[in-house]
C-alpha cells in the first residue's frame, strides 16, 4: 500500500488533477482527462490518497469525475459545495454512490477553520496563492493553466510536509489497525474519537437520562464546600433548561485563591506572582509543590465506572488501558502511543452525539466527580495545614505552598485521598513560579526543567521541540516565537528582553500569520494611504517604514476592522525574501515588555486575597528584603515615575 498526497483545482472549462507520493519528489499532473484520471486510479486501487479537507470536498469531485462528467457538472459539483455550502456526497450526480477510491484527511482532529495556507505560514513555507482568478468564465490559456499547476504542485508538498509532520499520528491509526484487525485504509480514514469506538466496537444507542448524577460513595462530601455541592447538585433539578445549567459557574475561595467550578472543568490561579520555594536551612522554611493526577479521565472512568455505555463489553475499556500498560511495560512504544491515542479520545468522544461511544450521562459524571475530588482534596489540605495555600488549582491537579514542616501533615492526607479514590498522583517540587494567570505561567522545576503553559510562553522553546503535542501546536500557531523567548529569559534570567531580540536573526521568529474568517469578504493592506488587495492568509512582519499601514479584514458591508494584535506599520512577506534587518524590531521589543508588565503587575492593578499569616512575595510587597529582583525592578521604577523627575 503506497500513500499518495493529492490536490485539484476546478473552474469553470478546467479542472487539474495532482499527485505525489509521499517517498517521492515526482508529480503526476492530470488536466480534464476523465479517461486518464479512471486509468491512473484503476492502477492504483491498491493505494491510499491523502489530502488537506479532501474529505468533505475533493474526495467527492473526483468521484464526479470517475463517474464521466464533463467539466460543466464538476463545475456545478465544485460550487454546490463551496457556494451551497452542500455536503458533496449529496450532489445528485453521485448521489448514494459508495466513493470509488480509499482516502484519508489530514485535516482530521485539527481544529476547524485551519486552512492548509495557514499551515503552510506556520511551517515557514511561501503561502503565496495563484493569480489566475477562479471565477474565470472561459478557458485557461497555456500561461494561466501552468501557473495554476505550480501554484497547485505547491499546496500538494505543503500537505506532503503536513504528512512528515504528522507520521506518529498516521503510525499510531495504523498499529491500532493491526492490533484490531481493522483494514489500514478504513482506519486512516477515521478521527481519533471515531476510530476509538471501532477499538472499543461502540455502538450507538439513544438514552434520555443525561441528568441523572450520583455523587461517588467514596468521595467525602462532608470535607467538600457545601456551595460546590450544591452547585453540581443542580443538574438534577430538570426545571432548569440545560441552555440555562450549563451556562452557570460557581467562584469560592479555596485557601487564598479564587476558583471557579464550572461544567467543564475547575481552574483557579493567584494572578501577577513570583514566588520560590525558601533556600535549604531557612527557618520556617517554605517549599511549592505540584501534583498531577496521572492520566485523571480515564482512570475517573475506570474508578466510578464511567465507561460509556455504548460498549458491547463493558470491559472493553478496562482491557484497552491493561493491554496499553503491558506495552509500555514492555518497552513496545508504538503500540503504546497507539493505544494511548484511543485511551485519551474515548472521554471526549463520550460527549460527542455523532460517535457511537456518545453518553452524556458518563460524561458529564467525569467531569463533575473530577472536580468535586480535587475539591475535597484542597478543602482537606486546607483544614489541616494552616500553611497550605493554593497558587494554580484544575481539574487535574493542584500547585501550593505549604511550610515544609507541614508536609508531614500533607503527606498522609495525599495518600489516604490516593488510596480512597484510586487515583495516583504525581508530583513535582517547584523550585520558582512566575503566573500572570490561570492560564499562563513558567515553573522551574528539579534539574533546570520549565514548565510553560499558556498562550505567551508555550513556544519559548523556538524549533527546538520534539514532543508530539508541542509539533501539532505550531501548526495551528507559530506566530511571535521571539516575543516569547524573550519574555522567559527576561523573567527566568533577567535578560533585557532588547538582548534576546535584538540578537536574534530568525526572520521567522518575528512572523505574524494573519488570516480573515468567513465572515468576510476580503482584506487590504495600506501602503501610502491606499488599499492593496491581499490574500486570505498572509505572513507579517512590523515594518521600519511608516508607508506601510497595517492589514484590515473587511466585511460584507464594507466596514473595514484591524486584523487584531497585528503592528500599525507591517510589511508583507508571502515569499520568504525579506531580511530580518528589514524590519522594525522595537514593535517586538515594546510588546515583549507590554507582557513582561502583565506577568509582574496585570493589565489593571489588582488586589490579591490573602491570609494574613501566610505573606507572599508579590509584585506589589512593600517590603525591599521580602522582594526578589524583578519586584524591586518594578517598585524602583514606580518610585521614578512618582519622583516627576525632569530631564
Amino acid at each position: 500500500m503506497n500513500i499518495y498526497i493529492y490536490d485539484i483545482e476546478v473552474l469553470s472549462h478546467d479542472w487539474i488533477a495532482v499527485f505525489r507520493r509521499v517517498d517521492s519528489d515526482r508529480h503526476t499532473v492530470i488536466h480534464n482527462d476523465n479517461y486518464r484520471l479512471k486509468e491512473w486510479f484503476r492502477a492504483h486501487s491498491d493505494d491510499v490518497f491523502g489530502g488537506f479537507n479532501n474529505k468533505h470536498y475533493d474526495d467527492w469531485i473526483i468521484q464526479s469525475m470517475l463517474n464521466g462528467a464533463d467539466n460543466e457538472i464538476v463545475k456545478a459539483h465544485n460550487d454546490f459545495i463551496i457556494v451551497q455550502q452542500g455536503n458533496g456526497w449529496e450532489f445528485p450526480f453521485i448521489q448514494y454512490q459508495k466513493k470509488l477510491f480509499r482516502s484519508f484527511d489530514l485535516k482530521d482532529d485539527l481544529p476547524k477553520g485551519l486552512s492548509l495556507k495557514a499551515i503552510e505560514g506556520n511551517m515557514y513555507l511561501p503561502i503565496v496563492e495563484s493569480s489566475v482568478p477562479f471565477d474565470i468564465g472561459r478557458p485557461l490559456t497555456d500561461a494561466e493553466l501552468e501557473e495554476l499547476i505550480y501554484y497547485c504542485k505547491k499546496d500538494v508538498d505543503a500537505t506532503v510536509a503536513l504528512y512528515e509532520r504528522r507520521t506518529e499520528y498516521i503510525k499510531s491509526k495504523l498499529t491500532v489497525a493491526k492490533l484490531k484487525g481493522l483494514d489500514p485504509a478504513a482506519a486512516l480514514a477515521q478521527t481519533n474519537a471515531k476510530l476509538a469506538a471501532m477499538y472499543l466496537d461502540a455502538k450507538p444507542v439513544e438514552r434520555v437520562d443525561g441528568r441523572k448524577y450520583e455523587i461517588p460513595e467514596n468521595l467525602d462530601q462532608s470535607i467538600i464546600r457545601p456551595e460546590v455541592l450544591e452547585f453540581f447538585n443542580q443538574i438534577r433539578d430538570e426545571s432548569i433548561p440545560d441552555e440555562e445549567l450549563f451556562k452557570k459557574n460557581l467562584v469560592v475561595e479555596i485557601a487564598g485563591c479564587e476558583c471557579v467550578f464550572a461544567w467543564g472543568g475547575v481552574h483557579g490561579a493567584v494572578p501577577n506572582t513570583i514566588v520560590e520555594t525558601d533556600p535549604p536551612g531557612c527557618e520556617n522554611r517554605r517549599i511549592i509543590v505540584n501534583y498531577d493526577v496521572a492520566s485523571l479521565y480515564p482512570n475517573s472512568m475506570l474508578n466510578f465506572g464511567y465507561v460509556s455505555r455504548s460498549c458491547e463489553d463493558p470491559n472493553a475499556f478496562r482491557d484497552l488501558v491493561t493491554t496499553r500498560l503491558k506495552a509500555k511495560k514492555a518497552g513496545d512504544k508504538d503500540t503504546a502511543n497507539a493505544l494511548k491515542l484511543c485511551i485519551n479520545t474515548t472521554y471526549g468522544a463520550m460527549g460527542n452525539a455523532y460517535n457511537p461511544l456518545y453518553d452524556i450521562r458518563m460524561c458529564r459524571s467525569v467531569c463533575i466527580s473530577n472536580q468535586l475530588s480535587m475539591c475535597e482534596l484542597v478543602c482537606r489540605l486546607e483544614q489541616k495545614a494552616p500553611s497550605f495555600e493554593i497558587l494554580n488549582f484544575n481539574t487535574d491537579g493542584v500547585m501550593f505552598r505549604i511550610l515544609e514542616s507541614e508536609m508531614t501533615i500533607a503527606e498522609p492526607i495525599l495518600e489516604e485521598w490516593q488510596k480512597r479514590t484510586r487515583f495516583e498522583l504525581e508530583r513535582d517540587d517547584v523550585i520558582r513560579l512566575v503566573q500572570k494567570d490561570v492560564n499562563n505561567y513558567l515553573a522551574e522545576e528539579g534539574g533546570g526543567k520549565v514548565k510553560a503553559c499558556g498562550d505567551y510562553v508555550k513556544r519559548w522553546r523556538g524549533d527546538n521541540v520534539t514532543d508530539e503535542n508541542d509539533i501539532k501546536a505550531r501548526l495551528i500557531n507559530n506566530d511571535l516565537t521571539i516575543v516569547q523567548i524573550a519574555l522567559v529569559e527576561r523573567l527566568f534570567h533577567d535578560v533585557p528582553v532588547e538582548k534576546t531580540i535584538n540578537e536574534c536573526q530568525n526572520i521567522f521568529y518575528f512572523q505574524q500569520i494573519a488570516k480573515f474568517g468567513s465572515s468576510y469578504e476580503t482584506a487590504f493592506h495600506e501602503v501610502d494611504g491606499e488599499r492593496m488587495p491581499v490574500q486570505k492568509v498572509n505572513r507579517v512582519y512590523a515594518a521600519k517604514d511608516s508607508r506601510f499601514g497595517t492589514v484590515k479584514k473587511v466585511r460584507p458591508n464594507g466596514k473595514a476592522e484591524k486584523i487584531a494584535s497585528l503592528p500599525d506599520h507591517c510589511i508583507i512577506d508571502n515569499e520568504n525574501r525579506l531580511t530580518v534587518d528589514q524590519i522594525d524590531k522595537q514593535f517586538y521589543i515594546n510588546l515583549a515588555n507590554e507582557r513582561v508588565e502583565q506577568y509582574l503587575v496585570g493589565k489593571k492593578s489588582t488586589k490579591r486575597k490573602k491570609k494574613e499569616d501566610k505573606p507572599m512575595a508579590t509584585a506589589t510587597a512593600k517590603s525591599a528584603t521580602s522582594m526578589n529582583v524583578f519586584q524591586k525592578l518594578i517598585q524602583a521604577r514606580k518610585m521614578f515615575q512618582d519622583a516627576n523627575v525632569k530631564k
